[in-house]
């Protein structure tokens, strides 16, 4: 509600509107009330006429007030007229403003996202998958446990189920990172303090920029033959690699705090909580700002049934599950397959609820 509200007050339209609506309301006024000429009433053409005139404050002369009541209506006009059109140039600069802050939020929020995926390749793929991605994303590893799963990793080494190797899948998330972290501040002074604080972790990070020289270094003739760092294990970057988890963490949950209002990313604070976090309710209080969302409408309510059989809202669930066959998003069978192939917290009789 108060979202529309101040999305009213920010449109040139409304205030367009409003100067043109004071014209008729004063015109009547004259025409009815007020005695604004030396001999005889207004006509209501000439009504018209001098509330035109005095709203826009040009002040003929032809016609004037008498009373001092009348003076203070036609004074009143004028004022309401200056101040909606200085109103309406506000709203046509402020228009001009969002539209650029909601590009420029855009830009920053798709960054952190190329961030916030970056690491999570980074640290999967530098333990061969030896760490789940849902650990990674929602718990703060130790450095002792990145060093044990970092042992007898190779630069090498084939990636598990990938093509290419550790050093290689590891090197281009890592310069993705870098790239990032300069787009982002080539916007420095619309970044708030928090963030810039967050990224200068990892553009200092003199870790992760050896791992980019190293791994791009031509082999090295030596008296013993040619040495390759590739043929290195890398447990020696486990410091690097934990800086990099940490910086992870702070800047998602920046991110979530700070960009929350962007669809994309109340979505994935809402897909956390109800798929890894088991946070129904927390889930549900999101779902409501982005379930008219057209791009995420449909994941929103397949994850709002979720929910409300998690909370044991059963008559909820169905209503949701109607929403769900009513606007063709899949069927009921569908829904079912989904739920037992891929959410496998819902029990057999919670599944038994929903559908009877």
């Amino acid at each position: 509600m108060r979202t529309n509200i101040r999305a009213i007050l920010r449109s040139p339209l409304f205030y367009g509107i409003a100067y043109l609506s004071v014209i008729p309301i004063y015109a009547l006024a004259y025409y009815y009330l007020l005695d604004v000429k030396a001999t005889g009433k207004l006509g209501f053409i000439d009504s018209f006429y001098f509330s035109v005139v005095t709203i826009t404050t040009l002040g003929y002369g032809d016609i004037l007030p008498q009373s001092d009541w009348a003076k203070m209506v036609v004074a009143s006009e004028s004022i309401i007229g200056i101040s909606i059109i200085g109103l309406f140039l506000n709203s046509v600069a402020q228009r001009a403003y969002f539209k650029q802050t909601v590009a420029l939020e855009e830009r920053i929020v798709g960054l952190i996202d190329t961030l916030i995926h970056s690491h999570t390749a980074i640290i999967e793929g530098a333990t061969i998958r030896r760490i789940p991605q849902p650990e990674i994303r929602f718990s703060v590893l130790s450095e002792d446990r990145i060093r044990e799963n970092l042992k007898d990793v190779y630069y090498k080494m084939p990636m598990p189920s990938a093509i290419g190797t550790v050093g290689e899948r590891v090197t281009y998330s890592v310069q993705n990172i870098f790239e990032s972290i300069e787009n982002l501040l080539v916007h420095v002074e619309y970044l708030p303090p928090e963030l810039i604080h967050i990224i200068s972790m990892v553009e200092s990070d003199q870790g992760l920029k050896r791992w980019l020289r190293e791994y791009n270094k031509e082999p090295e003739n030596t008296p013993y033959g040619v040495f390759s760092v590739h043929d290195r294990d890398i447990s020696s970057y486990s410091k690097a690699l934990h800086n990099l988890h940490l910086f992870y963490h702070e800047l998602k949950e920046f991110n979530e705090a700070t960009y929350c209002h962007k669809p994309q990313v109340r979505y994935r604070v809402l897909a956390d909580a109800i798929v890894h976090n088991r946070e129904y309710k927390k889930g549900l209080f999101h779902a409501k700002y982005i379930r008219n969302n057209k791009e995420y409408a449909k994941d929103v309510c397949f994850l709002s049934i979720i929910a409300y059989l998690k909370l044991g809202k059963v008559k909820k669930a169905k209503s949701a599950l109607f929403t769900y066959v009513e606007n063709g998003y899949g069927s009921v069978d569908y829904v079912k397959e989904n739920i037992v192939n891929h959410y496998t917290g819902v029990s057999k009789e919670e599944l038994k609820s929903l559908l009877e």
